[in-house]
């Protein structure tokens, strides 16, 4: 895997990333463990993007927008709800399609990537403290 993303000056082939962790499409929801099986399975992503965003009791969660509307079942800001609470929504496609996923954690995100050897690029969002997302990031020896 590194060497798809090593510097080399006659480079050809693109380097390919999964933007919130998988190409757009029907039956996959953004930052889903759904889709970032898909996009190592699938394409040849070297790098996958995800956004952490935390719960009201410090759970760390993958959601890019900071409310809960236009990606899941539900309504309001992540921020403002606790694990136990977001855990009984549903995620959707980018179609608005419900699908039988909820918004997984970090932590099982890394347990999933750890064994696909991309690069994850991290995008920590607004309220997330860097320590405890770096934290699990180490704890599944993903550093």
């Amino acid at each position: 895997m590194a060497q798809l993303v090593a510097y080399a000056p006659n480079r050809t082939e693109p380097v390919w990333m999964a933007h919130r962790m998988a190409p757009p499409a029907v039956g996959y929801a953004e930052n889903s463990l759904a889709a970032l099986q898909r996009s190592v399975t699938h394409y040849p992503c070297a790098i996958v993007e995800l956004d952490v965003r935390m719960t009201t009791d410090s759970v760390l969660v993958l959601l890019h927008d900071d409310t809960l509307s236009r990606t899941t079942t539900g309504t309001g800001k992540l921020h403002q709800q606790s694990f136990a609470q977001i855990q009984s929504l549903w995620l959707k496609d980018s179609r608005g399609h419900v699908l039988q996923e909820h918004i997984p954690t970090l932590d099982a995100t890394l347990r999933v990537a750890a064994s696909s050897h991309a690069f994850l690029a991290l995008d920590m969002k607004p309220g997330t403290p860097p320590e405890r997302m770096m934290q699990q990031v180490a704890k599944h020896n993903m550093l």
